[in-house]
């Protein structure tokens, strides 16, 4: 029958077939295991290899289960783990995992396909994944019909990521991508010798990373991929308030890489990039924000952002200067008379992001003023008339529109 509560007491249990749980059940242990020590706390391990410690699997989205609670236990792989997952769910819904620690699962940790509404208050995910077959700890997969839905990771913790630490794909049939994945509060902590996965990968939408932590990785920290298989991927995500720093890493890559609409990035602190920009938007990450952002490193600062999209707004970035203002003079000169601006910006601006003001009344009447050879050190202000013994005062402003 299905329901009820299941409280297991401290120590080891060994599983050598999946565990599976029924409908409306709680699945409570004692206490997770602490730094490595299996002895402590409730603890199921893999007895033989190729097992899934928890089976959360329905044969079909019409027969859905869930409305599960597992708490308070370790789920431990070891050396027999042989890929298999620690927990396999596949239409399962209202499923909360609080207090759950995932140790040395050397395959997928968290495997979800077309699973809704999952809460994860205070999981911690440690030495899981595999870098030679790609699997993340935690994996979310569209399946036939439909998409994972509403996950909310609440205060967790990655460590030791073998390879990348959460991966969303939408490369099942179904057309519709993963969404609403949210992050809180949750740290991510590479390895001493960090693999090449991204710590977030892939399709989903409608979500937030918020208030984390980023620490040694030599690839991207967040990389929002729209074209990982299916119709609709990543798109209107927001990363805000989180410490995005490589660490050790030895790759290339930026810290933030996006290709998804309506990305907004937005009053982060970004740290060590090892590649050429602290953020890369590509083309696709059209109509993006990037807005209150700080950047630091050990050597030379980067340029911070490598914009490719259409439409997107970057400004007010205390590191990236996307504003400046200043005073020149148009020389009794010419005509034309020129005068060439350097105007300290971190971009090349547009013509429409620069405002030239006279500042007095010349001897000789200036005529037409304006810029042109505008790059990315320089503009030249240019006015059609001699302005005479006087010169022509300016005052000038530049701001991304």
């Amino acid at each position: 029958m299905a329901g009820g509560k299941v409280l297991l007491s401290e120590g080891g249990f060994g599983i050598a077939s999946a565990l599976d749980i029924p409908l409306f059940t709680i699945l409570e242990g004692q206490t997770p295991m602490t730094d490595g020590n299996i002895a402590g706390g409730t603890v199921l391990q893999k007895s033989a290899a190729g097992v899934t410690l928890i089976d959360l699997e329905s044969a079909n989205r019409a027969n859905r289960i869930g409305r599960t609670t597992i708490k308070h236990l370790t789920l431990y792989g070891n050396a027999t783990d042989g890929e298999a997952p620690g927990i396999a769910a596949r239409y399962a819904d209202l499923v909360v995992l609080e207090g759950v620690s995932f140790r040395a699962i050397y395959g997928y940790a968290l495997r979800c396909e077309e699973c809704w509404d999952w809460r994860l208050p205070r999981v911690e995910f440690s030495d899981c994944g595999d870098v030679t077959n790609s699997k993340a700890q935690v994996y979310l997969l569209n399946g036939d019909d439909d998409n994972c839905n509403q996950f909310d990771f609440d205060s967790c913790r990655w460590e030791g990521c073998n390879w990348t630490a959460f991966e969303a794909s939408h490369g099942g049939a179904s057309p519709t991508g993963n969404y609403a994945i949210h992050f809180r509060r949750c740290k991510f902590h590479g390895k001493a010798t960090p693999h090449a996965g991204p710590v977030i990968l892939g399709g989903f939408a409608k979500s937030t990373i918020d208030k984390c932590f980023f620490w040694g990785f030599s690839a991207e920290a967040v990389h929002l991929n729209n074209g990982l298989g299916g119709a609709v991927g990543s798109q209107n995500v927001k990363i805000s308030k989180s410490d995005l720093n490589v660490g050790p890493g030895v790759g290339d890559s930026p810290i933030i890489r996006s290709d998804a609409d309506w990305t907004k990035i937005v009053d982060n602190h970004l740290e060590s990039v090892t590649g050429d920009y602290y953020i890369e938007l590509e083309a696709g990450a059209d109509r993006s924000l990037v807005t209150g952002n700080t950047t630091w490193n050990t050597a030379a600062l980067k340029p911070l952002v490598n914009d490719a999209s259409a439409g997107s707004i970057v400004r007010d970035n205390p590191t990236y200067v996307t504003e400046n203002a200043g005073t020149g003079t148009l020389p009794n000169a010419g005509p034309p008379a020129t005068v060439v601006i350097a105007h300290g910006c971190d971009y090349t601006p547009a013509a429409a992001d620069i405002v030239i003001t006279p500042t007095e009344n010349p001897t000789n009447t200036p005529g037409l003023i304006w810029v042109d050879t505008i790059g990315a050190a320089n503009f030249t202000v240019n006015c059609e008339n001699d302005p005479g013994a006087s010169a022509l005062d300016f005052s000038w402003a530049v701001r991304r529109v």
